[in-house]
């Protein structure tokens, strides 16, 4: 028995520091606040006029936190948090898989936001299906391209990628 426990909080070990390893955090503060500017409705760009937004954004916490809702009002309507922790911009995402990846923004510029998985919880492995990258390209004031990659039994899956628009008024 000691002997199998030992062998578990090593392996465990050793994927928390490859994970530590893995992970290069940029300053976040520019990021974060490219972010804060999502504030709004935002719709898909093929959508029709009648169409609902698929995301809304909006402040939180006295303006620490950035709160997107995905598929608002729906059943797996999810939701992410951004925030920062010391000089790193993060997101927890809150997943209809019934997980809560969290990332670490680790690339872009005033264009592009690149995370990576740090970790999560209520994931029983690693190789258990979840959100592993997220990539926010900003291509103008009102046109976001939002990408979420899922994994699956340790690699990546699937791309969804979510061409949106903020409408302005008519």
């Amino acid at each position: 028995m000691r002997l199998r426990l030992t062998a578990v909080l090593a392996v465990c070990l050793a994927s928390c520091a490859s994970t530590e390893d893995a992970i290069a955090p940029i300053d976040g503060s520019p990021h974060f606040d490219q972010m804060a500017t999502m504030v709004g409705e935002w719709y898909r760009t093929d959508g029709e006029a009648g169409d609902g937004p698929v995301m809304i954004f909006e402040l939180a916490a006295n303006g620490s936190a950035v709160v997107e809702r995905l598929f608002p009002g729906m059943e797996k309507e999810m939701v992410t948090m951004y925030y920062m922790d010391g000089d790193r911009l993060m997101l927890t995402h809150y997943c209809a898989l019934g997980n809560q990846p969290s990332m670490v923004a680790t690339g872009g510029d005033e264009a592009l936001i690149e995370f990576d998985f740090a970790g999560a919880s209520n994931l029983g492995s690693p190789e258990e299906t979840h959100m592993h990258q997220h990539v926010v390209e900003f291509l103008g004031e009102n046109r976001v391209d939002a990408t979420w990659v899922l994994w699956d039994g340790g690699s990546e899956a699937e791309r969804r990628l979510f061409p949106v628009k903020r409408r302005t008024a008519q």
